[in-house]
């Protein structure tokens, strides 16, 4: 009964679990309260969870803000009075995250911008002491704490606290990079929130490039091939690497280094022609860039030469029989015929 109240609902209907749920909280309730006195047992805790449960049923599916800010400020008090009754830091660590997900959704789901930025900052202020619990029990490189920060990096972006996110993003990226085994697809998320920072929020672009340098080691070493890897796995890797081949092309333009973004933007040519998988399209994609970089710095003859290619590779996009033809006459007229049919068919 009591996880049925804390969001661990059943495999039913959802407007029949949330009718159930909030057709018999005062019930359940109820028995909680028989026990409110009992400070060894400190059941506010898993009251203020029922009401943090309650209170999530009502924006999505019942569109009721009010009724779910109501008992989100329900939830708040009794974790509040736990908090006053913990006799332990480790109590009060989970007390301090169950605070900061309850303001999380006040949050989401409020409507007014000051008090978004208010709930934001509530939250923020309870992992901020919840990470000063931690520390006196852990060193400062621990994952719990580094995710922790990530959080609080990503709540002041979300209020477009560009700086103070930053340099939260920042200190969970050294201690991700500090791990034992670091964790690559967790420091690649990190660095492409700060890129996104630096890039199109800051317009920091020499500290964009930074990092994207940074990430793409990461993104080359989580990529690597394997002799196991099967075409699907290949692909993906490729296209991984592909991605920060162009971001790092975009930063180099934007900074004015043609030379360097020609050389990423090349490797990237020779990925497609080399893959095992038709990738005309992309190619052609890469053509096109290399054209206009070459335009912008006045050598027009290869920037002719690569818009013509992208104008070509164009055309037998359209017409995929193009290149058959060239290169496998008979095949191409079995094919011409195959179409024909299906046309006719």
């Amino acid at each position: 009964m009591k996880d049925h109240y804390l969001g661990y609902y059943p495999t039913k209907y959802i407007e029949e679990t949330y009718a159930e749920a909030l057709s018999t909280r005062d019930e359940v309730l109820t028995l909680w309260f028989e026990y409110i006195n009992d400070d060894e047992l400190n059941c506010s805790v898993d009251i203020g969870k029922i009401y943090k449960g309650i209170g999530d049923c009502y924006p999505e599916e019942l569109n009721d803000h009010t009724m779910a800010i109501k008992h989100y400020d329900l939830a708040i008090d009794y974790f509040q009075l736990a908090n006053q009754k913990a006799t332990t830091d480790y109590e009060k660590i989970d007390i301090f995250d169950l605070l900061r997900d309850v303001y999380t959704s006040k949050m989401e789901i409020s409507i007014d911008e000051s008090e978004q930025i208010q709930n934001c900052l509530m939250a923020i202020t309870h992992i901020e002491l919840s990470v000063q619990n931690l520390l006196k029990y852990r060193s400062s490189d621990y994952y719990g704490i580094a995710t922790r920060i990530e959080e609080i990096a990503n709540l002041y972006q979300s209020i477009f606290k560009y700086d103070d996110a930053l340099i939260n993003y920042e200190k969970a990226l050294e201690v991700y990079m500090q791990q034992f085994k670091p964790v690559l697809y967790r420091i690649k998320v990190t660095f492409e929130k700060i890129f996104k920072i630096c890039y199109d929020h800051k317009h920091d672009y020499s500290s964009a490039l930074k990092y994207q340098l940074m990430e793409h080691e990461y993104v080359l070493k989580h990529n690597a091939r394997k002799p196991t890897d099967n075409m699907t796995e290949m692909c993906a890797k490729r296209e991984e690497i592909v991605k920060s081949h162009i971001k790092l092309a975009n930063v180099y333009i934007t900074l004015h280094q043609y030379s360097l973004a020609e050389e990423h933007l090349m490797i990237i040519k020779k990925l497609y022609q080399e893959s095992e998988l038709p990738s005309q399209g992309k190619v052609e994609f890469i053509e096109e860039k290399l054209g206009n970089l070459y335009t912008r710095l006045h050598k027009h003859d290869l920037a002719d030469k690569h818009l013509a290619m992208e104008k070509n590779l164009y055309q037998k996009t359209k017409n995929p029989l193009a290149e058959l033809h060239i290169r496998h006459p008979i095949g191409y007229l079995a094919q011409k015929q195959k179409c024909a049919f299906f046309r006719f068919k």
